[in-house]
């Protein structure tokens, strides 16, 4: 079952002070992407420039933090392959909000790229708080069903 995966897994491996960094990362990311996903949402339902702005502001606030947390505290991964994956994720990240906030045009690519922290806010709430409800979110929030067809260039704002 899943207990014996979660015993069997990378974390099993970590010393307790890297386990504990790692939850406390984990936590840190359930709390901070919580209000990131809200804003994500709102940028999606009520499309505006300044809903769109906000929102990559935001997300820039927080990847930026989450880099320099990364480079403080490597060992809050279970490994270093997932310290550069997520550093890689973050810098080309950055730079789709660098384009969106050099070029207010594009600023509403940003919620359509930002709807995955959706998958990282349950994944990281269900390895927080455990819930079976969460597992199954967890899954079902890898799968996307509905694709949104991209905008016409005479649909911008």
């Amino acid at each position: 079952g899943i207990a014996e995966k979660i015993a069997d897994g990378p974390m099993s491996k970590l010393t307790p002070a890297r386990k504990a960094a790692v939850r406390r990362h984990d936590k840190f990311t359930a709390i901070v992407i919580t209000p990131l996903v809200g804003l994500t949402l709102f940028a999606a339902l009520f499309p505006s420039q300044p809903t769109h702005e906000i929102l990559t502001y935001a997300i820039t606030l927080y990847l930026v933090a989450d880099v320099v947390y990364h480079a403080l505290v490597p060992h809050c991964q279970p490994s270093g392959h997932r310290v550069a994956t997520i550093m890689l994720h973050h810098a080309l990240s950055l730079m789709m909000c660098a384009h969106s906030l050099l070029h207010p045009i594009h600023a509403h690519i940003c919620w359509r790229c930002t709807l995955v922290e959706a998958n990282t806010l349950v994944h990281n709430a269900n390895k927080v708080l455990r819930w079976r409800a969460l597992n199954i979110a967890f899954y079902l929030s890898k799968t996307h069903p509905a694709r949104t067809p991209p905008r016409q260039p005479h649909q911008l704002y």
